[in-house]
């Protein structure tokens, strides 16, 4: 009575229920006791009407080929008592979680109480760690490998050289150095701006720098930072960076800053005037702050015009009608193909002589 077995490392326990796995792998780990006389190999529990019985009875497929004895008298304290010895070794990280950027580096300390001072490092269950994860040397500092990790969450434990199963662990987020992929808008125009500013490695705190001078900047996520500064004039080349409160600069990204482009404004000569049915004047228009002037003429909203209203063609040459239309006014327009919301009008009077 009071044996311990344990449910072997190499048993397959991927056929059985999810729940029943639990179990299983706490088999694995604590093992069973051996506490009542009954069927060969029988497993007893506490009823409860959250297990689902179905799933238990497949722990009837366990074997007693599959358990292993444990010598537990090394934890004895007395024949004649059930309590058992406990190594008293408690170990403790400083700091307990923490981030390092790619490449940097970050010393944690252990102390162990009820044992000798010294404790075996490793990272993700490797001693010494390696280098996808990074690696921890024997006075726990920890170097950051050169890329992130998936995950990009790893674990430094530090276990006790005197007493193995006491350890204590710290949680390491792995971060990327910051760096500026790309900045909008881009280029700037002169006087106030908001930048996007996208890239990685950005933390709160972060603060984007517009040619030297620090902007008010906003943490939008890790990957972009939003900031509002004035730029006096125009000028080529100004250098964007960031710093990120761990004192890391990223490397500057560059933008023009260029005068705000002037609207497209439109003209037509004559504004006003009297044609004789079936006879032409000629109109031009002026497209300025473009260099595309081309223009969309049209004659009472239709495009080259009608019959009815008068034609005019590309070059804005109007010919009237054979009559005059009712009403006797029609109107001349010029769309700059440029900025279609810019159009010049011009009101022709329709007469028989």
């Amino acid at each position: 009575m009071g044996e311990r077995f344990r449910l072997k490392a190499s048993f397959d326990i991927s056929p059985f229920p999810a729940d029943v796995q639990v179990i299983l792998r706490a088999m694995k780990k604590y093992g069973i006791m051996l506490a009542d006389n009954g069927s060969a190999w029988y497993i007893s529990g506490q009823p409860d009407a959250r297990w689902n019985n179905d799933h238990l009875r497949t722990l009837g497929q366990l074997l007693g080929s599959n358990f292993e004895a444990i010598d537990a008298t090394l934890l004895r304290i007395d024949p004649n008592s059930g309590a058992a010895t406990q190594s008293g070794v408690t170990v403790a990280v400083s700091p307990a979680s923490a981030s390092v950027r790619t490449g940097r580096s970050k010393t944690f300390a252990a102390t162990v109480s009820g044992a000798p001072n010294t404790v075996t490092w490793s990272v993700n269950g490797t001693t010494g760690g390696d280098t996808v994860v990074g690696t921890v040397d024997g006075n726990g500092q920890y170097l950051a490998p050169t890329a992130v990790p998936n995950p990009a969450t790893v674990t430094l434990r530090a276990a006790s050289t005197a007493s193995p199963a006491s350890a204590a662990t710290a949680a390491i987020t792995v971060l990327p150095l910051p760096a500026v992929s790309s900045i909008s808008p881009s280029p700037v125009g002169t006087g106030n701006f908001t930048l996007t500013v996208n890239g990685v490695g950005f933390t709160a705190g972060s603060v984007v720098s517009f040619d030297g001078l620090p902007l008010s900047t906003t943490l939008m996520s890790a990957t972009q930072l939003r900031a509002v500064g004035s730029a006096p004039a125009a000028t080529r080349m100004v250098p964007v960076v960031v710093t990120t409160p761990d004192g890391e600069v990223s490397a500057a990204f560059y933008v023009d800053v260029v005068a705000p482009a002037q609207p497209v404004h439109i003209t037509i000569s004559p504004t006003a005037t009297t044609v004789r049915v079936s006879r032409t004047r000629q109109f031009s228009a002026t497209v300025q702050n473009s260099s595309n002037t081309s223009v969309i003429w049209k004659v009472n909203g239709i495009t080259g015009g009608s019959s009815v209203v008068g034609t005019i063609t590309a070059s804005g040459a109007y010919r009237a009608p054979n009559s005059v239309p009712k009403p006797a006014v029609v109107t001349v327009s010029a769309t700059a193909v440029a900025d279609p919301t810019q159009t010049a009008t011009a009101s022709v009077t329709i007469v028989r002589r």
